[in-house]
C-alpha cells in the first residue's frame, strides 16, 4: 500500500478540498470548517491569487487549523517558493507538501532531473514532508504529446502525481487520464481541476485514486456546504 493509501486508512478515493487563503482568517477558517463539516478526507491550503495574501498567510493558516484540528490531513502548497525552499519553511506536522511545477521534459533522457533533485534533496527533510505531490501534465505549464512518457518519467520521484485539464475548472480529457493511470505502475494519480458531481463517477472508474476540488464545490469564491457534501456522496471511501 502507498503511504498516500496509508495516509488516508486505505480509503480506495481520496476527497481533498483546496481552501484559498486571504487575508481574513475568518473567511479562510470558514471555508476550512465546512470542508471538514461535509467530511472531506483533508485539505491544501494555498494563496488566494485575487487577494494581496502571500504564503505566510498560507503558513498562518495552517498553524491556526493544525492548532484545532491535529490529527487531520492538512497539506500546503507554497507558491512563492521554490521547492527547496518550501520544504524547509513548512511545519514537521504537514501531511503534505504539493509543487505545481515539476519541469518534466518531455522527449529528453535527463527529462526529470528537476524533480529527480527535489527528490534527493528530500530525503534529508522527510520527516517536514510524508508526501510529495508533483504536477505532471497540468495546467498553465508547457502542453504535452506523450502523458505516458512524462508520467514515467515523473513517477519514481513523487509519492503522488497531480494533473489537471486544460485551464482551472477545466475537467481533465478521459483519454489523457486513462492513458496516465495505465502508465504509473506505482504512484497514486490524483486530478486537480473540473471534477464535479457530474463527472466524478467516470474518472474514479478510470482509476483516478483522489481529488483536489474547489471550484465546482464553490459560490462566489467561497466554499458551498450543500455542493461540498454532494461531491463528498459522490466519492466512495
Amino acid at each position: 500500500m502507498s503511504g498516500f493509501k496509508k495516509a488516508f486508512s486505505g480509503q480506495k478515493n481520496i476527497f481533498l478540498v483546496a481552501i484559498h487563503v486571504g487575508l481574513d482568517e475568518a473567511v479562510t477558517s470558514a471555508d476550512v470548517e465546512i470542508a471538514r463539516g461535509e467530511g472531506a478526507d483533508g485539505i491544501f491550503l494555498i494563496k488566494d491569487y485575487t487577494t494581496l495574501a502571500t504564503d505566510d498567510d498560507v503558513l498562518a493558516a495552517y498553524d491556526y487549523t493544525r492548532s484545532k484540528y491535529p490529527l487531520w490531513w492538512i497539506g500546503v502548497n507554497l507558491l512563492d517558493h521554490m521547492p527547496a525552499e518550501a520544504i524547509r519553511r513548512i511545519k514537521q506536522s504537514t501531511s503534505g507538501l504539493w509543487i505545481d511545477s515539476s519541469q518534466i521534459r518531455e522527449g529528453k533522457p535527463n527529462g526529470a532531473d528537476y524533480l529527480r533533485k527535489i527528490h534527493e534533496y528530500l530525503i534529508t527533510f522527510r520527516h517536514r514532508v510524508p508526501l510529495l505531490f508533483a504536477s505532471i501534465a497540468f495546467k498553465y505549464q508547457e502542453p504535452v504529446k506523450d502523458f505516458a512518457a512524462v508520467t514515467r518519467l515523473a513517477e519514481p520521484y513523487a509519492d503522488v502525481l497531480v494533473t489537471s485539464g486544460d485551464a482551472t475548472g477545466v475537467p481533465a480529457d478521459f483519454e489523457k487520464i486513462a492513458i496516465m493511470r495505465t502508465a504509473a505502475t506505482k504512484a497514486p494519480l490524483v486530478l486537480a481541476s473540473g471534477v464535479s458531481v457530474d463527472n466524478v463517477k467516470r474518472y474514479i472508474e478510470l482509476g483516478v485514486d483522489g481529488f483536489i476540488v474547489n471550484t465546482s464545490i464553490s459560490t462566489d469564491g467561497r466554499l458551498d456546504a450543500a455542493k461540498v457534501g454532494a461531491l463528498r456522496d459522490k466519492i466512495p471511501r
